[in-house]
Parts: C-alpha cells; sequence; structure tokens
C-alpha cells in the first residue's frame, strides 16, 4: 500500500473519526433517526454538550465552566432535527406498495401549490402572445386525496415536524411546571404536531384531538395513532372546528395550529380562526407558520388581536355601573416566547421579519420523493407562544425561567468580527437594538458567549457598551427564498 494511504489510514484511526459519503449517511438515516437533546430546566447543562459525548467527561465538564446557567438556559440551538427512527419506520409502512413515480409527482404538485401563494405569489411573466403581464404561477390549491396525503406524509413531515420541535422545546424549558394533558391539533395533516408534543410531554398527555378537512389525511392519522413510538392516547378526529368548545367538555390545555395560518385566504377567515383556536384554549396557544414577511405578518396580526382582545379594560355602559365607576378586566393574556415585551411588534416596519431557522435531516423519503441530493435542509418558521391569564411579574424572580421573560431575544445572526461581536436583539423596551459585545468593554465571559450564541437565542447580560435603537422605515418585502424546503409548508385548510 502507498505510503500517503498508510498515513491517511493511521491518521483516521487514531482520531476515531471517518468520513462518511452523503449518500451512504442518507442511506441509514431511517436507522439513526432519533429527536434530538435538548436543555431542561434539569438539566441546562445538555445542550452545549449534546455533539460532543466523545471528548470524555472531563473535557465536558471544563466546558460547561466555561458558561454560567443563565447563559446555557438562553440557549435554543438544538442542532439538525430528524423524524425518530419509530416514525420514520412507520411511515415507511404506509407508503409500502404506493407507485413511486406517482409519489413524486404528487410531491411536485405540493410544491407548485405551495409556491403559488407563498414565494411565487407576486412574480410576474411576460407573455409574448397577448403581450400581458400574468403571474408566473397561478395562485391555487390542490385537493388532499388518497395519493396526495400519502406525498405530504412522504415529503412534508420532516420539515414540519423539526420547526414544531424547537418551539416546543422552548416552551417545555420556559415552563417547566406545564404537562398538558389535553392536545388540539387544528389542520392536523397526518398528525405530525401530536408526534411531537406526545414526544415532549410522553407521560402527561391523555387526550389528543385532530382537526383537518382532509378524511385521507385524518385516515393517516387514525392508522398511525396505534403504531409503535407513536402512540397517541384517545386520539379523536373531526373534519371541522367548532366555533366554540362542544357541550360536556373542557378547554384543551395546548392547542397548535402548525403552519396553517397562511393557507386561509382572507384576513378575515385568519382573524375568525385565530379567535376560535383561542376560544378553545384553556392554558397555552401555539401558532407556528411559514418564515416568510407575509407568514411572519400572520402570526404578528394574531398576537396583537388576542392581546388587544383579552388585556383591554371595558369600561361599562350602564348608569349604574358609571356612577360606581366599575370596570370590568378580562381574564388576560401573555406572550411566553418569543417576544419578550407586550408590545405591538417592532419589525413591522423594518426591511426584515420575525422569523427563525432550524435545520432538518433529511430521512430516506424525502430524499427520494423531492429528489434532492443534500441530506439536510433548513426550515424558515414565524411562532408565537400565547398563554391566558396575566404575567406575574416579581421584582426578584428566583429561578432562571422567571428571570428569561426579562431576557432580550437575538432576531438576527450575531456579526462576529475579530475583537468583537455585533448583537442585533428584540428587547424589552418593545424596539429592536443593537449593541457590540467586546472582551475589553463586555469582559472575557460575556464576549466568549456572544461568540457562541446563535440566531434566535436569548441574551441574560446586560449591556456594557451603548445599545442603539434601531428605527425600522420599510415594510419588508415578499423574498424569492428559492427553494421551497426552506419556507413553504402544509395544505389548504379551513374552519367551518
Amino acid at each position: 500500500m502507498p505510503s500517503f494511504l498508510l498515513r491517511s489510514v493511521a491518521v483516521r484511526h487514531t482520531s476515531t473519526t471517518f468520513s462518511v459519503p452523503c449518500a451512504l449517511r442518507a442511506r441509514g438515516l431511517s436507522a439513526l433517526a432519533s429527536e434530538p437533546v435538548a436543555a431542561t430546566t434539569n438539566s441546562i447543562t445538555d445542550e452545549v454538550t449534546q455533539n460532543d459525548e466523545v471528548h470524555g467527561h472531563e473535557e465536558i465538564s471544563a466546558r460547561q465552566k466555561r458558561f454560567t446557567p443563565e447563559t446555557l438556559f438562553s440557549r435554543n440551538y438544538i442542532g439538525q432535527v430528524s423524524l425518530p427512527a419509530e416514525i420514520v419506520d412507520a411511515i415507511t409502512g404506509e407508503l409500502r406498495g404506493v407507485n413511486r413515480k406517482q409519489l413524486k409527482r404528487s410531491v411536485t404538485r405540493i410544491q407548485t401549490s405551495l409556491r403559488s401563494t407563498g414565494s411565487a405569489a407576486k412574480l410576474t411573466k411576460y407573455t409574448k402572445q397577448t403581450g400581458e403581464i400574468v403571474p408566473l404561477i397561478d395562485p391555487h390549491t390542490i385537493h388532499y386525496g388518497d395519493i396526495e396525503s400519502l406525498a405530504f406524509l412522504a415529503a412534508r413531515t420532516g420539515p414540519t415536524y423539526a420547526a414544531l420541535w424547537n418551539v416546543l422545546k422552548q416552551l417545555e424549558k420556559r415552563i417547566p411546571t406545564f404537562s398538558p394533558k389535553s392536545v388540539l391539533d387544528f389542520a392536523s395533516g397526518p398528525g405530525t404536531a401530536l408526534w411531537a408534543v406526545n414526544r415532549v410531554w410522553p407521560d402527561s398527555v391523555e387526550q389528543n384531538v385532530a382537526i383537518d378537512i382532509s378524511e385521507p389525511m385524518l385516515g393517516i392519522s387514525e392508522r398511525l395513532a396505534s403504531k409503535e413510538g407513536i402512540t397517541l392516547r384517545s386520539l379523536q378526529t373531526r373534519r371541522f372546528l367548532p366555533s366554540s368548545p362542544l357541550p360536556n367538555t373542557t378547554k384543551a390545555d395546548l392547542v397548535i395550529a402548525n403552519f396553517a395560518l397562511s393557507d386561509l385566504t382572507t384576513d378575515a377567515i385568519r382573524q375568525s380562526t385565530v379567535k376560535t383556536l383561542w376560544e378553545h384554549t384553556g392554558d397555552i396557544l401555539v401558532l407556528v407558520d411559514r418564515g416568510t414577511p407575509a407568514g411572519s405578518k400572520y402570526i404578528t396580526d394574531a398576537r396583537q388581536w388576542i392581546l388587544d382582545h383579552e388585556n383591554q379594560v371595558e369600561e361599562s355602559t350602564t348608569a349604574i355601573k358609571d356612577e360606581l365607576k366599575i370596570t370590568e378586566t378580562k381574564t388576560g393574556a401573555h406572550i411566553v416566547a418569543p417576544c419578550p415585551h407586550m408590545q405591538t411588534c417592532p419589525l413591522i416596519t423594518h426591511k426584515t421579519w420575525c422569523h427563525f431557522s432550524q435545520k432538518v435531516l433529511r430521512n430516506t423519503h424525502m430524499l427520494t420523493t423531492k429528489q434532492c441530493k443534500q441530506d439536510h435542509e433548513d426550515i424558515k418558521f414565524s411562532f408565537v407562544i400565547l398563554r391566558r391569564g396575566h404575567l406575574q411579574n416579581s421584582s426578584s424572580p428566583s429561578t432562571i425561567p422567571e428571570k428569561s421573560f426579562a431576557f432580550p431575544r437575538l432576531i438576527a445572526p450575531p456579526k462576529k468580527n475579530g475583537g468583537h461581536v455585533i448583537l442585533d436583539w428584540c428587547g424589552t423596551s418593545g424596539k429592536i437594538e443593537r449593541t457590540v459585545v467586546s472582551k475589553a468593554k463586555g469582559g472575557k465571559e460575556a464576549y466568549l458567549a456572544a461568540r457562541k450564541s446563535h440566531w434566535g437565542d436569548l441574551w441574560p447580560y446586560k449591556s456594557s457598551s451603548k445599545v442603539i435603537v434601531r428605527e425600522g422605515t420599510h415594510v419588508a418585502e415578499e423574498e424569492d427564498d428559492g427553494d421551497l424546503d426552506d419556507h413553504e409548508h402544509v395544505a389548504d385548510r379551513f374552519v367551518r
């Protein structure tokens, strides 16, 4: 064997690291996929070391000591997320015997449909025959029949699961005492959100409700509900969302609308849907949507409507109450994440918009049906978590989760330069702010935390340099995402 090959083999053997080609990794994804390990309040240091087990306990301990508990808690980066192996196996069984060519064509139709109401909605083209400027893709939706539902199961469950997993792990960390017993998933598709919820809180969820207009989608939910690794206790499926909770039923502890608002046709329908979802919410409402300017706007509008509706003080109009100056206050609502304030979103006047990113590890079904070469993709999403009741502000919060409600959130990737890091965040003042963290001014600890920070993290340190308020003068425009995988999700859903 040539000497250079011997050296190469020796180096690889000594370091115990091996380079596995992308194609080989892809073939084994179904066997290796599992949900990621994320930090919890009981083990807030796990997140830093989840990818460093090979370095040994001594090095892991040293890495932990470099950061404060507040810094470790503030990190929302969880690495790549993939569908758990048991779910991938269940999907494989569901797709067994399906014509692959037909499946690929249906995936393409879904992608085209979602683009037509998303990133390509404002794109136009010139036609020589008529001399007119027409939409590049005519806006349209598709009916989710049997083959379309299977195509969605194969290609779209991975990204939607990953985005919601990120959001639910933040909820779990922010409110460690929250353990939902009942969950309602609006526009459930094959039940993706219910899979994630039952893995985050496997012991507490006792009732699952899936709502979707497509009967084939609900059929898939029911068939997969009893599979090993998915088990959904007391699953109920419905084709419509009642305007109010049904008689003899209680409100759900957790209500989720995962990538549904963008697929409703008008603002009036969206507002009506949000109102109905809030009526069904007993404790927490989670809204997740596309990471586009339009998707962010829908989340922002829903956020503002609920806050205005629940926190306003209604003056009585009756003569007696006017005389007594009695006021009626609603039960209230507050934001759990991502906003560190209750004011109007400051990004509505900026070129950018509120959204975040999560890396998704593609499984074998995503690779084959979407005909892609890379084994991963980035899903962009906007979200808000709202809870009933007023936020109990304490002058001296005792726990890190309580303290975290006063931490600003990074709204963009940190700009890491030589000797300093530029951070843009949404602050408790309700404004977009920028500061510079350097070793000279901020200290070694804050500087190291800034170097290791990620887009979407909280920032637990007080700024040691001047904080600049960034005033917005422009409204965000729809970006051409180029790849549907980054932004577009889910089918057309309705409320009856």
